[in-house]
């Protein structure tokens, strides 16, 4: 790709054969990515920087938006039991884990605020994905070629899909019979998880009456002999 620079304040556009880029910053459309029907863009995943993008972005969301969840956790003080032991939240794995072995429904308050809550309530509903879609695009040196606000940008659509996939990644890693990735009723994940710990504690009891039959076993062949 050709230098750009600004000489005498003058703005500098270099077209390359695959995209435009104006004082060094690399120009899009607005549904390069993903479309305003939240598809992916397939007239676009042959170009060269489609996958550049994506890789980035991707990354980008994955810090960005555990980072947010696991800040929210810290700020609830959420704890996860690791062995006999209650630890801190410092991951968004931490997080599910939390929820798997605390099924209340006060830590499942509190486990949803960080995970969807914060994101989605609020008179800045939805903000934090414009908010991050300008860091990223400051950061990485993007630019849309339309500036029409009214219209959302396909990095703001990707961030927003990707919280949603890290939501449902932590509420499978909450249950065992991964059933809750595909909800956002709260009743219905709390239902769920209740089921799920009485099933646990059945195979939990069912196990250590096992382990009492079998040692009950070898005792008598042992008086046997």
């Amino acid at each position: 790709m050709e230098e750009v620079t600004n000489i005498d304040e003058v703005t500098n556009v270099t077209n390359n054969e695959e995209n435009d880029v104006i004082d060094g910053k690399q120009l899009i459309s607005k549904d390069f990515l993903i479309t305003k029907g939240q598809k992916k863009n397939k007239q676009n995943e042959t170009n060269p920087l489609f996958d550049k993008m994506h890789n980035q972005l991707k990354e980008f969301c994955n810090h960005k938006i555990q980072l947010m969840m696991v800040m929210k956790a810290q700020e609830l003080s959420l704890q996860f039991k690791s062995g006999k032991k209650y630890c801190h939240v410092n991951t968004t794995k931490d997080i599910g884990m939390s929820l798997r072995h605390d099924s209340s429904k006060e830590n499942l308050d509190d486990v949803l605020t960080c995970i969807k809550g914060q994101f989605e309530s609020g008179a800045s509903r939805f903000q934090w994905a414009k908010t991050l879609e300008n860091e990223f695009m400051e950061d990485y040196n993007y630019m849309y070629q339309d500036d029409n606000r009214k219209i959302k940008g396909c990095i703001e659509r990707f961030i927003v899909r990707r919280r949603q996939e890290v939501f449902k990644s932590v509420l499978r890693r909450g249950d065992p019979t991964n059933k809750l990735g595909v909800t956002n009723n709260k009743d219905h994940v709390l239902h769920n998880i209740q089921n799920n710990d009485e099933l646990r504690q059945k195979n939990e009891q069912i196990a250590t009456l096992k382990k009492i039959l079998d040692n009950t076993m070898r005792s008598k062949v042992s008086m046997m002999r």
